[in-house]
């Protein structure tokens, strides 16, 4: 498998636990707007929640 090349700046790591184990999330700023990154931040919470259950955040 090739590796992924990404080209935007990293902005923020941070790690959610959720249960027994936990995710690294890393966002990169691409070019969105203050609001458009806050909604893709509560969608990816809100898609752990679903896949890991309702303690995941």
């Amino acid at each position: 498998m090739d590796k992924l090349v990404i080209n935007e700046k990293l902005i923020e790591s941070y790690e959610i636990n959720f249960g027994k184990g936990k995710a690294i999330v890393n966002e990169y700023s691409p070019n969105l707007t203050k609001d458009e990154i806050e909604l893709n931040r509560m969608t990816v919470k809100n898609i752990l929640a679903k896949v890991f259950g309702k303690n995941a955040v």
